[in-house]
């Protein structure tokens, strides 16, 4: 690395810049106690939410010697490997877990040069050759002091800090900004199907379409009583519900003591979790053996029939049954809407999926007792329901305009990328010696070594005598 360094540059081992580290203190966590506890969770994004931190709930007798300081550098030592964080502030009396390795950076370098590197794509690549580990990834104090750190001139260090520390702010604004979009974008997407629903999204279109009607007295909810207001929809529409225009069907869970396997048996078995966006995941797919099968057979589902989950964290979510999963079972924690009437599948899904609706089910959920969406309450969830044929337009006319906003959001995916590889660039060039221009005034950094070596020797006298 020497080699490749500009002038006044020094290749150091870690350990010459922060001592050999100290390991933590063990204990467990708990939500009360008047000592903080910092783990390896707390700084592995970036910035320490303090409001977070937990208690520790066996405090050490020497307490100081794992009290955390300013100007500490904590690095994780176990499982998510080499995160570091620089402690610039202590709201209260902290100390730090046994998974992290506390470094305290010398008074002849910058800490935020340091805390700086320990973010570079140089730092990383060492970690990944000495991170070892079967089953876990670790790395100790001892590898940790050995990594190879290049070290300007101290004038230089400061201008480097005050750079990255100009361009960190640029880069933080950028990526507040763009944190937005997701929400955005979530917003334009219901905006889209609250104009679908209302019939604004297909005015013109019933304008020119004026004598396609639906015959309604078959699917009109005449018992509807709920806090939820349709007034206002087109005179071509009626307020229909669930159980008017299909029938409900519930999923069933394996026989005691069976469990699902992970290869084709040709009966895969659909659960909750994959059950997302829409459509079903394959991706974690499982599968139940022949004789199972032959237990549940009656709980399957064809292809273009309607789910919905009736448990759990995504309750409500709502979609449509793929051709390659025609005939799977389905979950107890899901429903199927099948057999439809007068209603497109796409049209029902996209409504279930809508704000609208998924404000009565969850309604509808938290009103029960065991916050599970039954199967009686889904056939009540009522259905704005137009012609089929106007249907099938508004269908058509949502996911032409969904498909504009997913480009937004490829665009805003690949923004975050950018931001992220603009990031590690700029480190890399820091750590170069390329983002300042030197100055051959600076004091060179063999210098500074000469005065940590003559600190530390001293250090040795003072614990001699």
């Amino acid at each position: 690395m020497s080699d490749d360094l500009p002038m006044g540059w020094e290749s150091v081992d870690f350990e010459d810049l922060c001592g050999s580290g100290q390991y933590g203190w063990t204990s467990s966590a708990s939500n009360e106690g008047t000592v903080k506890y910092l783990r390896t969770t707390d700084i592995t994004k970036g910035e320490i939410n303090w409001d977070s931190v937990p208690y520790c709930q066996e405090v050490p007798a020497d307490l100081e010697k794992y009290r955390v300081q300013k100007n500490d550098i904590l690095i994780s030592r176990a499982g998510s490997v080499g995160f570091s964080s620089l402690i610039d502030e202590i709201p209260s009396l902290t100390l730090f877990a046994s998974y992290l390795i506390r470094f305290i950076p010398l008074k002849q370098v910058k800490p935020y040069y340091i805390a700086y590197f320990l973010k570079s794509p140089d730092y990383w690549k060492q970690i990944a050759d000495v991170a070892s580990g079967i089953a876990l990834a670790n790395i100790n104090a001892k590898k940790i002091s050995k990594i190879q750190v290049p070290l300007p001139p101290l004038n230089e260090q400061r201008r480097i800090v005050d750079k990255l520390d100009r361009l960190g702010d640029r880069q933080r604004s950028a990526r507040n900004e763009l944190s937005h979009i997701p929400k955005l974008i979530a917003r334009y997407k219901q905006a889209v199907l609250a104009a679908a629903f209302r019939g604004d999204l297909t005015a013109d279109w019933r304008n020119q379409n004026n004598e396609i009607i639906l015959d309604s007295e078959e699917f009109l909810f005449v018992n509807y009583s709920d806090e939820y207001e349709f007034s206002g929809l087109p005179n071509s529409w009626i307020l229909s519900c669930i159980d008017k225009i299909g029938i409900v069907k519930g999923g069933k869970r394996l026989p005691k003591g069976e469990k699902l396997v992970e290869w084709n048996t040709g009966f895969p078995y659909i659960r909750a979790g994959n059950l997302k966006n829409g459509t079903v995941v394959t991706c974690e797919l499982l599968f139940v053996t022949e004789d199972i099968r032959k237990v549940i057979r009656n709980y399957t589902v064809s292809s273009g029939d309607v789910y919905i989950t009736i448990v759990g964290a995504c309750i409500g979510d709502a979609g449509i049954i793929p051709k390659n999963l025609d005939g799977a079972n389905l979950t107890e924690n899901a429903a199927k809407i099948c057999d439809l009437k007068q209603c497109d599948n796409r049209y029902l899904a996209l409504w279930l999926r809508s704000s609208i609706c998924q404000d009565m089910i969850n309604h509808k959920t938290l009103s029960a007792a065991q916050g599970k969406l039954a199967l009686t309450r889904i056939k009540t969830i009522p259905i704005p329901l137009p012609p089929l044929a106007e249907q099938k337009e508004i269908v058509r006319r949502v996911e032409k305009m969904f498909a504009k906003i997913d480009k937004m959001e490829e665009e805003y995916q690949k923004a975050v990328k950018l931001c992220d590889r603009l990031e590690q660039a700029t480190l890399a060039k820091a750590f170069r010696g390329e983002l300042v221009p030197q100055d051959p005034n600076d004091e060179p950094a063999s210098v500074l070594l000469e005065q940590v070596k003559r600190e530390k020797e001293k250090g040795k006298r003072k614990t001699k005598k």
